[in-house]
């Protein structure tokens, strides 16, 4: 497993995490629209999830059935996810995805390891608020372990914003 980041100097993290949210706060603007989703994934047993390798395979397993179901129809997928780790607690998944015409219903049956929340989000308007929430683990903890050193991994579809992109 990663460590960095742990002897970051505040400064210079203060600095990353800028950063960080503002190259998520373009690449959200660049890449979805008004309408898709913010979706909250939790888990019902704390216990079998606080394992990184077990939440993040639950994660990616769900990402993969939902982009199977998708190609069928000939729908792209794209999304950004990030885990939020607390100290004794489950993890707790944040998924930013692209809008299909699926309900609730629809990610509730792949997901069955708990409960989760589904909400559209309004772009380009809340690009700043998602991208503070997505890296709230960051900014929140001086010191923070981030697993595989990712606080947020993006869907390999995305397009790259060229120069800067208007907020």
């Amino acid at each position: 497993m990663d460590k960095r980041g742990i002897n970051t100097p505040v400064e210079r993290r203060k600095d990353n995490v800028r950063k960080s949210k503002l190259k998520l706060s373009q690449l959200l603007a660049y890449n979805f629209v008004s309408g898709d989703l913010l979706i909250t994934l939790s888990y019902s047993d704390p216990e079998s999830s606080n394992e990184h390798t077990h939440a993040v395979d639950g994660l990616r397993n769900w990402l993969l059935s939902i982009r199977r179901e998708r190609q069928k129809r000939g729908i792209d997928t794209r999304y950004i996810y990030s885990t939020e780790w607390g100290t004794g607690c489950a993890p707790v998944h944040y998924v930013i995805i692209n809008a299909a015409g699926e309900g609730e219903r629809y990610f509730q049956q792949r997901w069955k390891c708990g409960s989760i929340t589904v909400e559209g989000v309004e772009l380009p308007l809340q690009c700043i608020a998602l991208s503070i929430q997505i890296i709230r683990q960051s900014i929140k903890n001086e010191r923070v372990y981030v697993p595989r050193g990712r606080v947020w991994v993006p869907s390999q579809g995305l397009k790259r914003p060229r120069g800067r992109v208007s907020i």
